[in-house]
C-alpha cells in the first residue's frame, strides 16, 4: 500500500468477504444520472426561451455587424418554431416517465447537436453578409456548446463527442442556409469567424465536462462509502487514490483506497483487476495477526470504484525509511524481521503465500505507546500454496511480484510456497542492513535471472557497520537457491533470528527515542 507525504499510510481490507458482484456499473454516479435526467426537460424549456431571445437580439443587431435582415417570415423563424417544438416535446417526454434517466441523458446529448444546428441556422437565416464585414466575438452556438455540459453532465468521452459534433453544426448550418435560401456562399472570413471559435469552445466544454465529471465522482464516493466520510486525499497513483477517512459513528480514523477500474483497458483487464482486489480484501480479512494490517470494510461504489477501508497507520515503509536514514542497526533489523515472520506465519498456516514481500510492503508504525510496530501490507498477489498458475508472467506478459525480491523458483518452475516468502524476507534483511538490493540489473528479467544463477555478495562486505556472523548466516541461508536449504518454516526463521547474539538489544526505550528524534515519524 502507499503512504502519504505526511508519513501516514493507508490500507484497506475487508471484514466480511465477497459482498460485491463482479460487474462494471454506470460510468456516472447514480445520483448524478437521476438528477440530470429529471432536469433535461426543464432545461429544454429554458433553452427554448433563451433561443427566442437570441433570435430577437440577433435580428435587432443585424445591421450593426454588416447584415440586412428582411422583413416577414423567413427560414430563421421556421427554425425557431421547430426548435421550440422539439424542446417542448423533450419536456413532455421527461415528465411522462417514458424513458429511464440514462436514456434521457442520451437524448439530451442528441438534443445538444440538433440544438446547435438550429442555433446556427436560425441566427444566420435572412442575412446577406457584407463582403467587407468582420466577424468578431463568439456566436450563440459557442455559448450553447460551453454551457451545455454544466446542465447535462456526461462522461468525458461522450461529452467531447457531443461538443465537437455540435461544433460541426456551425459550418453545416451556414451551408444549409445558403442552400435553402439560394444566396451566394459567404466569404472565407465569415466561415472561419463562425467555425473556429466553436471548435475552441468545444475544447473548453470538454475540459469543463471533465471537471464536472470528476467532482460528481468525488461526491459519489463520499456518499457511497457508507459509514466512512472522506476527509483528505493523501496520495494518488496510476490505479487509484488513498484518502484519510473517518467512521461516522465511531469517529475512528481510517485509510480508504479507491481503485479506479476504468484505468484498465478492456473488460477482461478490468475483471482481472477487480478479482485481484476482491481477493486481497477477502484474504486479508482472514488474517488476525497484530502484524498484519487490519481491514475494516470493502466494497464497490455505484460508479464502479472498488474501495478498501483499513486502519490508518502512522509511520514509514521500510523502503522509504532506509532510503531516508540509511542502513539500520542489526538489532533493529532483527526486531522488525521477527514481526514480519509472525504475520507470515499465520498466513502460511492458512496455506497462503504472500508472493510480494518487499520493503515497500512492510510498514513500521506507532500504535498507542508501542513504537516500531511492523505491519505487513498488500496481499494483492496472495495465493494458496501450490495453486495452479503461479508463474513469473501473467497471460498478458505482466510480471507477477517484484524482481528485486523474487525467489529463483519463480523462474525455474519449481513449487512456489512459504519458503519463497522466506527468500524475500532474506532480501529485505539484506536491504535493511546494507541499503542495497541483493542484485541489481537494468531490466526486470535480468534481475530475476541473477537471483536464479548468481551467488549474492556477503552482507558483511557491503554493510557500513559490523554485522553479527550468526545474523549474516541466517539471512544468507534464506537466500539459498534451493528452497530445501532455507529455514524450514517462518516459525523456525523467527527462532533463529531470536537466537542471534547481539551486543545491544533493541528495547522499547530505544525505539521511542528513535521516534522522538524523527528517525521514523
Amino acid at each position: 500500500m502507499a503512504h502519504s507525504s505526511s508519513n501516514t499510510t493507508q490500507i484497506l481490507k475487508a471484514d466480511g468477504g465477497g459482498r460485491t458482484p463482479l460487474s462494471v456499473s454506470r460510468a456516472l454516479p447514480r445520483h448524478v444520472i437521476t438528477r440530470a435526467g429529471s432536469r433535461v426537460g426543464n432545461a429544454a424549456l429554458m433553452w427554448a426561451g433563451a433561443y427566442a431571445v437570441a433570435i430577437t437580439l440577433n435580428e435587432y443587431a443585424a445591421h450593426r455587424i454588416g447584415t440586412v435582415a428582411p422583413h416577414g417570415w423567413n427560414i430563421g423563424h421556421t427554425t425557431a418554431l421547430a426548435f421550440v417544438m422539439i424542446s417542448v416535446a423533450l419536456y413532455v417526454v421527461s415528465r411522462m416517465g417514458l424513458l429511464s434517466p440514462e436514456r434521457l441523458l442520451d437524448l439530451g446529448l442528441l438534443y445538444e447537436v440538433v440544438g446547435g444546428f438550429a442555433v446556427v441556422l436560425g441566427t444566420t437565416a435572412g442575412m446577406v453578409w457584407d463582403p467587407h464585414a468582420h466577424i468578431l466575438g463568439l456566436s450563440w452556438v459557442s455559448v450553447w456548446i460551453v454551457g451545455f455540459p454544466f446542465v447535462i453532465p456526461a462522461t468525458p468521452g461522450r461529452a467531447a463527442l457531443a461538443a465537437f459534433a455540435t461544433a460541426l453544426m456551425a459550418p453545416a448550418g451556414l451551408a444549409a442556409w445558403h442552400l435553402l435560401s439560394g444566396t451566394p456562399m459567404s466569404p472565407p472570413r465569415v466561415w472561419s469567424g463562425l467555425t473556429v471559435p466553436t471548435f475552441i469552445c468545444a475544447g473548453i466544454a470538454t475540459a469543463g465536462s471533465r471537471i464536472v465529471y470528476g467532482l460528481s465522482r468525488d461526491v459519489e464516493r463520499a456518499r457511497a462509502l457508507g459509514a466512512y466520510r472522506l476527509e483528505e486525499r493523501l496520495s494518488q497513483g496510476g490505479m487509484g487514490e488513498i484518502w484519510r477517512a473517518r467512521h461516522h459513528m465511531l469517529a475512528r480514523p481510517a485509510a480508504v483506497k479507491l481503485v479506479r477500474l476504468d484505468t484498465f483497458r478492456g473488460m477482461q483487464a478490468r475483471q482481472a483487476a477487480l478479482a485481484r482486489f476482491e481477493r486481497e480484501a477477502q484474504m486479508t480479512a482472514r488474517l488476525t495477526s497484530l502484524h498484519t494490517v487490519r481491514l475494516y470494510d470493502f466494497g464497490m461504489t455505484e460508479d464502479g470504484t472498488f474501495y478498501y477501508a483499513m486502519e490508518l497507520l502512522e509511520g514509514l515503509d521500510l523502503e522509504s525509511l532506509v532510503k531516508r536514514d540509511g542502513p539500520m542497526p542489526p538489532e533493529r533489523a532483527v526486531h522488525l524481521l521477527m514481526q514480519a515472520c509472525r504475520s507470515l506465519a499465520e498466513a502460511h498456516a492458512l496455506g497462503l503465500v504472500h508472493r510480494d514481500i518487499k520493503p515497500a510492503n512492510l510498514f513500521v508504525c506507532r500504535q498507542g505507546l508501542d513504537y516500531d510496530v511492523l505491519k505487513v501490507l498488500d496481499f494483492g498477489l496472495v495465493r494458496p500454496e501450490n495453486a495452479p498458475g503461479q508463474t513469473l508472467l501473467t497471460g498478458d506478459a505482466t510480471m507477477v511480484g517484484t524482481p528485486a525480491y523474487m525467489a529463483p523458483e519463480y523462474v525455474s518452475g519449481e513449487s512456489v510456497g512459504p519458503l519463497s516468502d522466506l527468500y524475500a524476507l532474506g532480501c529485505v534483511g539484506y536491504w535493511l542492513l546494507t541499503g542495497q538490493r541483493v542484485f541489481d540489473s537494468r531490466s526486470p528479467i535480468g534481475q530475476v535471472m541473477r537471483h536464479l544463477n548468481e551467488a549474492p555478495v556477503p552482507i558483511g562486505s557491503r554493510s557500513p557497520a559490523p554485522i553479527p556472523d550468526a545474523l549474516e548466516a541466517v539471512l544468507m541461508q534464506c537466500l539459498s537457491k534451493e528452497p530445501g536449504r532455507r529455514p524450514a518454516s517462518t516459525e523456525r526463521l523467527e527462532a533463529m533470528l531470536a537466537a542471534v547474539p547481539m551486543d545491544r538489544s533493541w528495547t522499547p526505550a530505544r525505539a521511542r527515542e528513535a521516534w522522538s528524534e524523527g528517525v521514523v515519524g
